[in-house]
């Protein structure tokens, strides 16, 4: 994980990459820091992701607070 928050912290524009009030799919976190769905499918079988919530039995969410802290709280972002 350390190579995505250095990957993320190198581009241009600093502020937060999700609204920290908002619950996130899955889909919404991979397309925004551009790290492949079974990259993130995988840190979350493994512990290592950021840590989630599970809606019923299938759905996952993540909500935005919990996302920024694990990317590192203020981060750049892709323009």
């Amino acid at each position: 994980t350390d190579w995505v928050k250095k990957t993320l912290e190198t581009t241009m524009e600093d502020k937060k990459l999700f609204d920290d009030r908002k619950l996130y799919r899955e889909k919404e976190v991979v397309e925004q820091t551009k790290i492949s769905g079974q990259t993130f499918r995988n840190w979350r079988v493994r512990g290592q992701g950021p840590a989630y919530v599970r809606v019923g039995k299938r759905t996952i969410r993540y909500f935005g607070q919990t996302l920024n802290e694990f990317f590192g709280h203020e981060v750049k972002t892709f323009e």
